[in-house]
């Protein structure tokens, strides 16, 4: 039978984004299983990594700016997200999950 995976993790602060943790996970599940079927949804909790996850998954792109920093006369380099136009089966996914969430505690509740 073949194994099937749903790798769904956030990013490892200031070291791995989600996307990142994502391909290490697959990397190490498919030594083990090469066969199995692998669907990776990189997430993020509104913190850091949540721009990256969005660029990510809509094949969006970064815009790097110098901007001021926090103390006078310091500029820092910064970027924002520009957000693709590719929707990936992931977030598809992802929505449909919600709906089936709410749609559950709506008939608990």
């Amino acid at each position: 039978m073949k194994k099937k995976f749903v790798l769904a993790p956030d990013s490892f602060k200031e070291s791995l984004s989600a996307l990142e943790v994502c391909q290490a996970m697959e990397k190490g599940i498919k030594k083990v299983f090469p066969k199995a079927e692998i669907i990776s949804m990189p997430m993020a909790d509104g913190g850091e990594g949540t721009t990256d996850a969005l660029i990510d998954a809509t094949g969006g792109r970064r815009v790097y700016k110098k901007v001021q920093g926090s103390f006078a006369n310091t500029n820092v380099e910064a970027y924002f997200g520009i957000l693709g136009t590719q929707i990936r089966r992931s977030l598809r996914w992802q929505r449909q999950m919600v709906w089936n969430w709410l749609l559950w505690k709506i008939e608990i509740h």
